[in-house]
């Protein structure tokens, strides 16, 4: 991973367990920064397990995501699911959840 790319996960990971610790169960990276094969307009993907709203997670994630954007230059690209939706995709055998479950890196 890049330098910069690497300090921007790092800050928001970061920043999101030291706001939000008790809602984030786990951060992680997935897609082609996880695979090592991004390129230099590659965003960075990250999945966030969240126990608490959702729309309350998305918001104050999202704002989290935007500051790293404007410090480092480098788009994260969040999804965010609650652990009953990670299990529900998981038993339903998504392809979403089988790339993150091959290729994803637990970060927070």
């Amino acid at each position: 991973m890049e330098k910069t790319a690497e300090n921007a996960l790092k800050e928001f990971v970061r920043n999101g367990k030291a706001r939000y610790g008790d809602k984030t169960e786990r951060i992680i990276l997935f897609g082609s920064y996880a695979r090592k094969d991004h390129r230099n307009e590659s965003d960075i993907d990250v999945l966030v397990i969240w126990k608490g709203d959702e729309v309350a997670g998305w918001n104050s994630l999202e704002r989290e995501a935007v500051r790293m954007l404007f410090k480092y230059g480098f788009v994260i690209s969040l999804k965010i699911i609650s652990p009953v939706e990670q299990r529900t995709m998981k038993e339903l055998d998504f392809p979403f959840m089988k790339t993150v479950s091959e290729e994803g890196v637990v970060v927070g």
